[in-house]
């Protein structure tokens, strides 16, 4: 016996989503400014919700020195002097077909062009450097540098403002390794910065902002859990900090892939 093709049931097929809906989500997805705000909201999110638990399972004492560390490991963030915005911008601009000479004396806001040599024309020849190239390898001779210095900063005068806070927690000897750990992690966050600058003048800001909102959400449930366990402040300092210092070695993994 045998059936014809119209007499077979039709599939039962899930609706499908709007098509604006679809092509909003995609373009959020893939742009630069959504998924920059998505790890602005995910980090703010973390302070808003770490923080209250903080307040009530820690003595004052042990509060004030969390709060310690966060502020001089942001500030610490500032050792660059604003280099990184500027040498992605750069390097945003290399890519565009920019040359160093332009870069070097400022053509690209309207700068008189200096006279050429002959040595700047045999530069600007086929086999002259290319000018991202030099910058990337700036970036990867600047920022280990400056992660030194930093560690060096933190260790010696770090160390020397965060005594008397140190001395009023019940164990100090805790206290200080939970401070060893936010100087390595901090030093490997500004390195990490070099490859983040990179990322973002190589345009792959999106790709570097949604890993950031899913490390941002990783971070904040180990940290909740953490505190639910009834953890003490070095637990509390290692899970925070190792998730700044996995987020430095992820940049390192996206700009290589």
């Amino acid at each position: 016996m045998s059936f014809r093709a119209s007499q077979l049931p039709a599939p039962v097929l899930a609706p499908a989503p709007p098509r604006g809906v679809s092509r909003v989500l995609r373009r959020a997805w893939h742009s630069p400014t959504a998924m920059t705000w998505g790890s602005m909201a995910v980090r703010l999110s973390t302070v808003l919700l770490v923080l209250p638990v903080v307040l009530v399972r820690f003595a004052p004492a042990e509060v004030a020195l969390w709060q310690l560390f966060a502020t001089l490991a942001l500030l610490s963030m500032m050792l660059d002097f604003g280099l990184a915005p500027t040498l992605a911008r750069l390097l945003a601009f290399a890519r565009g077909g920019a040359r160093l000479e332009a870069l070097r004396y400022g053509l690209l806001a309207g700068a008189p062009a200096p006279a050429p040599s002959a040595s700047a024309a045999d530069a600007a020849g086929p086999t002259a450097e290319p000018a991202a190239l030099t910058l990337m390898t700036t970036l990867r001779w600047l920022y280990p540098r400056l992660a030194c210095a930093l560690m060096l900063l933190l260790a010696t005068l770090g160390t020397w403002a965060l005594q008397i806070p140190v001395a009023q927690v019940a164990d100090t000897d805790d206290a200080w390794l939970a401070w060893a750990l936010v100087i390595a992690s901090t030093g490997v966050a500004l390195w990490g910065g070099a490859h983040s600058a990179a990322l973002q003048g190589m345009d792959h800001i999106a790709v570097m902002r949604r890993w950031e909102v899913a490390a941002g959400l990783a971070q904040l449930v180990s940290v909740m859990l953490v505190l639910a366990a009834g953890c003490d402040l070095l637990a509390l300092v290692a899970t925070y900090q190792l998730w700044v210092a996995l987020g430095a070695l992820r940049n390192v993994w996206l700009l290589r892939r």
